[in-house]
């Protein structure tokens, strides 16, 4: 019995310990997936959308909770719009107005190519030293944390900041920003033509400040959602139990079985036989009786 007991306690022991191995795995995969991978999600869609994907050389109607990747390219359609969220907790998220094309570009600070239409972004969970930028045939607008808008027509780049400080920096010939920026205070806009400078900051009509506030509250709301959405399915989501990784290293490590155990252990001391005398077999009270 005792060899028993040290059985179980030898295998109990091993499996809390891979158990453990693999939980801090675990944690620390999960925490590299979130640094180094770029998570966009559609989190609304109203009309019709198209994304276009360039690794699978397809097209298919944007859906909610749909996840995208660099080289996707979205188009919105006449009374259509789209809100994508950059990060996990849907504080960057761009809205995608009416006859949009964009390009997913997610490099560095660049996330989107606009080629035509307008969006409305809002920044508020960048990492420190982080900006998030868009480029336009014309120019590169960013900011490190701000709402503003970003509109292409033909060869011009419209910006309007509503919240914080944009910056702006017009495209070169060879397509490289240029070193100098001009910064968009809040409630003024600019505009930039191909390779010339910006135009003077200009005030932003008091009707489109009202239309923007209320449109970022809807935003926010959705966002919010999305969040919650998120997360839910991730908490119901099974989780794997034994990894690959840790397979072949578990089969090489398994205990041996008890029966061999036993064999390699010292045998028991026989038991001295039992007194076989008249009598034994009867109880205390018969004897006395």
């Amino acid at each position: 019995m005792r060899y028993v007991r040290q059985i179980l306690f030898f295998i109990l022991s091993y499996f809390l310990i891979f158990y453990s191995i693999f939980a801090f795995a675990q944690e620390n995969q999960e925490s590299i997936d979130t640094e180094t991978d770029v998570e966009v999600e559609i989190i609304y869609v109203s009309g019709s959308v198209e994304v276009c994907s360039m690794q699978q050389a397809s097209c298919r109607q944007a859906e909610e909770g749909m996840l995208l990747v660099a080289g996707d390219r979205i188009k919105t359609a006449w009374g259509s719009a789209a809100e994508l969220a950059f990060d996990e907790d849907k504080g960057n998220v761009v809205r995608l107005n009416a006859n949009t094309v964009c390009i997913l570009l997610l490099k560095e600070d660049e996330k989107i190519e606009l080629l035509e239409g307008e969006v409305f972004t809002i920044v508020g969970n960048l990492s420190a030293g982080s900006a998030f930028e868009i480029r336009t045939p014309t120019a590169i607008v960013g900011a490190r944390g701000t709402e503003w808008l970003t509109r292409v027509e033909q060869d011009t780049t419209l910006v309007e900041a509503y919240e914080n400080n944009t910056y702006v920096k017009i495209l070169q010939p060879d397509g490289r920003p240029a070193p100098e920026l001009t910064t968009v205070i809040p409630g003024h806009t600019t505009s930039v033509r191909r390779f010339q400078r910006p135009q003077p900051l200009q005030r932003i009509p008091e009707h489109k400040i009202k239309t923007w506030k209320e449109l970022r509250s809807h935003i926010k709301e959705r966002a919010v959602k999305a969040n919650e959405r998120r997360k839910l399915q991730r908490m119901l989501k099974p989780q794997p139990i034994k990894p690959e990784r840790f397979k072949k290293d578990f089969q090489q490590r398994k205990p041996q079985k008890p029966d061999q155990l036993l064999r390699q252990s010292r045998p028991q001391k026989p038991l001295p036989p039992e007194s076989k005398s008249k009598g034994s077999s009867q109880g205390p009270l018969e004897r006395q009786q």
